[in-house]
């Protein structure tokens, strides 16, 4: 069990800690859970993608888009695949996908957070599986890694955490994409991986703006849009549909 922590809401019924939106229901008692809303940070104005690398600069870090078939989506547009991501990849036949989400949560080891965020069997979710948990690094900062499979209504998805903290920040690299689709996607997986890292202020401040990303958050999410006529399943509207990316925190 987690240590106290008044951000965390609880379970009305039983009192238990409730962070995750794969949640509707409580994992201990089985009661139905009100849509928690977890207080988040401000617009994030500092900002900045060069070239292929997204720099944000309120919480120290950067990560990059695999190639030119990919692109970068930030604010409103990240907030269509989960309303609390703050940077959001994904490849332009909308077939894989990564995202970032910050959460400031102090006193949590990264295995207390993996057992707040982890996704549990519900009347959507019909199996999860854990294929890998183990402790890594990357770029020398410790990490959690965290492999599923998960089948939600009768498509099974491949989802891959790994789990940071940066001076009590809690910072989670969510890769995904469908379980047939994975073995393509592991190379591209592992750079995307590869590139976060945390900068210090003098990184940030050397980097020349290219393009400010689009600002603000959306409230409501709405649907991601239509992927091109490729014959191939557009899985991010699958994503939306079936909350598979925890969208919202309750």
């Amino acid at each position: 069990m987690a240590p106290a922590n008044n951000d965390i809401p609880e379970c009305r019924q039983c009192s238990q800690e409730v962070y995750s939106g794969w949640w509707e229901y409580c994992p201990r008692c089985g009661a139905k859970l009100p849509q928690f809303k977890i207080s988040r940070s401000d617009l994030l104005e500092d900002e900045t993608i060069k070239g292929n690398i997204y720099f944000n600069k309120p919480y120290n870090f950067k990560i990059e888009q695999p190639g030119e078939e990919w692109k970068i989506l930030t604010g409103s547009q990240a907030a269509k695949y989960n309303s609390d991501a703050v940077v959001v990849i994904e490849d332009k036949l909308k077939k894989y996908f990564a995202m970032v989400i910050v959460d400031k949560l102090t006193g949590l080891t990264l295995e207390d957070y993996f057992n707040l965020i982890k996704p549990v069997e519900d009347k959507n979710i019909k199996e999860v599986l854990t294929i890998s948990k183990h402790k890594t690094t990357v770029n020398n900062n410790e990490a959690l890694r965290v492999e599923f499979e998960i089948k939600i209504n009768s498509t099974e998805f491949r989802f891959i955490y790994y789990l940071f903290d940066d001076n009590g920040q809690k910072f989670q690299v969510v890769l995904w994409t469908t379980k047939t689709d994975y073995l393509n996607a592991q190379e591209s997986f592992d750079l995307i991986k590869d590139s976060f890292d945390f900068i210090d202020q003098d990184e940030m401040e050397s980097q020349p703006v290219e393009v400010k990303p689009q600002a603000g958050r959306a409230d409501q999410v709405s649907e991601p849009e239509a992927a091109e006529d490729t014959g191939k399943k557009d899985v991010s509207g699958e994503t939306k549909k079936l909350n598979i990316t925890g969208e919202g925190k309750k």
